[in-house]
């Protein structure tokens, strides 16, 4: 897959979780504030259709070899293929934080 197609569909992926962020908000609004349930359903089935494309985008972009210095340019070069290769495993997950305390109080 090119870097254009690539680029276009993580534009695709933005655009489509600013559409879900709006959307969750209006069925929110009409649950809590509004009597119009119609209006709500309307919401949630477009909010799952939004979400559906996202899926389908998610996976072909999951199929890719993603390399972060061919979307993001030269000074990501030495990131490689996080997660999908021997030589650039994902980083190693936080350390959990001991009962009782917070990262805030670190």
């Amino acid at each position: 897959m090119s870097n254009v197609l690539v680029n276009d569909k993580i534009a695709r992926i933005s655009d489509i979780l600013e559409q879900v962020e709006r959307l969750n908000e209006m069925v929110d609004f009409h649950k809590n504030k509004s009597s119009e349930q119609s209006m709500m359903r309307q919401y949630v089935e477009m909010r799952q259709e939004f979400l559906q494309e996202l899926v389908k985008l998610l996976a072909i972009l999951s199929s890719v070899r993603f390399c972060p210095s061919r979307v993001f340019g030269a000074g990501f070069a030495g990131l490689g293929v996080w997660g999908r290769s021997p030589q650039y495993p994902l980083p190693p997950a936080p350390p959990e934080a001991a009962p009782g305390h917070t990262m805030s109080s670190v």
